[in-house]
């Protein structure tokens, strides 16, 4: 990762359409239709001043973090990744497991509100997948609405 500033971008998204991922927002929002690389992040960081960013996983799908995980291993820009997860999966502790072995891995952001009804923060299973997260040392971008707080 370039040293050139000490400012790190903490939350970007790269995507491209030739992966072949049906990204929700492309369709809600039209100026993001379009493909997001490395190329836009370093004409951004060179504009803004900013050393490097992590990338954290816009897709819900364990590809598009191998994906990134393996772009943050041969980028001189990347810093990490924030890789997804399912918060319900059986294999949750090897996919964890997995991405803790991975250099760049930053992180999870499980499922989002909305995937799985709502309030996610009470269902019973959120307990076991937070004791997962906790034994692999992982860090976790909690989404949540303000009204759960």
């Amino acid at each position: 990762m370039s040293t050139a500033s000490p400012h790190l971008d903490a939350h970007i998204h790269l995507w491209r359409a030739r992966d072949g991922e049906d990204f929700w927002m492309r369709r809600k929002i039209p100026a993001l239709d379009r493909d997001f690389t490395e190329d836009d992040l370093r004409a951004n960081r060179a504009r803004c001043g900013v050393g490097g960013a992590i990338a954290v996983q816009a897709m819900h799908n364990i590809a598009e973090s191998r994906r990134l995980l393996a772009a943050a291993g041969r980028s001189d820009q990347l810093a990490g990744v924030v890789a997804w997860c399912d918060l319900f999966d059986p294999a949750l502790e090897a996919v964890l497991a997995a991405y803790a072995g991975t250099p760049g891995f930053v992180g999870v952001r499980p499922l989002p509100p909305d995937a799985v009804g709502g309030d996610w923060l009470a269902e019973p299973r959120r307990r076991h997948a937070f004791q997962v997260f906790a034994a692999h040392d992982s860090s976790v971008d909690v989404l949540v609405r303000v009204e759960d707080l």
